[in-house]
């Protein structure tokens, strides 16, 4: 029973540690049937956060320029140049997973031939017994906007991969307990980056994340946590975001001194 809590709430902390600015698993297949669970966690984090100003008022064409570079999209990406990744190939299946993804969240429609996905490794979270290595696939697409408008970046969470290894018995209760809400749970990831003129006349780049997790448990399991269900989703909810926080923070401090220093290298065609 020990190990039980101890990896339940194990779980918990894998939504902090494994947060990358764009992460977070999938949402169920389009036309899906909704799956009856006993009981469920929920984790709501939204965010807004924005640079230091760049002492000058660039225009959108400017911004576009800066953004086609392919640091700067590496960049946002691996949350600061923090986690490791690489772009990987469009297959038709992944395809169609970011297209209904990007319905589903209201996200621009990607377009094959222009736009990446790619897969970032967020680490090892270790549990008691268990070391948790996760990556997910994160399409990424460069928006020109309208006339007038500033450009933006979009990251949509496409699906996810977990492998835990270690201690034979805690990797299998991890496993157990995980397998009640794969494919069930209810977990959505879009970020978008752009550029806004602020109060005083000058540019700030700005990330905006918004996701919601719902995942389902067998009532037992809520009913062992070493506190309430409202305090979890609060005190979880709120451990993700300073993660999300010190990550994005991380990203526009990076993007800001690249501009601010002129060390730009020549922008993607």
């Amino acid at each position: 029973m020990c190990m039980l809590r101890a990896i339940i709430i194990g779980v918990i902390i894998i939504l902090r540690d494994q947060v990358t600015v764009t992460s977070f698993q999938q949402l169920p297949r389009r036309g899906s049937q909704p799956t009856k669970v006993a009981a469920s966690l929920t984790f709501n984090c939204d965010s807004i956060h924005e640079s230091d100003p760049i002492p000058s008022l660039l225009k959108p064409d400017q911004v576009m320029s800066f953004f086609k570079q392919p640091e700067q999209r590496n960049c946002a990406i691996s949350g600061g140049n923090k986690n490791n990744f690489r772009e990987v190939e469009i297959t038709d299946k992944l395809f169609e997973e970011w297209s209904d993804r990007c319905k589903e969240l209201g996200a621009s429609e990607p377009d094959r031939e222009k736009d990446i996905i790619c897969k970032v490794e967020t680490g090892e979270t270790k549990l008691p017994g268990i070391k948790l290595a996760t990556s997910v696939f994160v399409g990424t697409k460069l928006v020109e906007g309208n006339v007038g408008e500033y450009p933006w970046y979009e990251f949509t969470l496409i699906n996810n991969e977990q492998r835990a290894r270690g201690f034979g018995p805690a990797v299998r209760v991890f496993e157990k307990i995980m397998a009640g809400s794969k494919n069930k749970s209810c977990i959505s990831s879009l970020s978008r980056l752009t550029a806004v003129t602020n109060a005083d006349g000058h540019t700030v780049f700005k990330f905006w994340s918004d996701f919601r997790i719902i995942i389902p448990f067998p009532s037992i399991v809520l009913k062992i946590l070493p506190v309430n269900k409202e305090r979890v989703e609060k005190e979880g909810a709120e451990a993700i975001g300073k993660t999300l926080k010190k990550q994005t923070q991380s990203v526009l401090q990076t993007l800001q001194q690249t501009y601010v220093k002129g060390d730009t290298p020549t922008p993607i065609p």
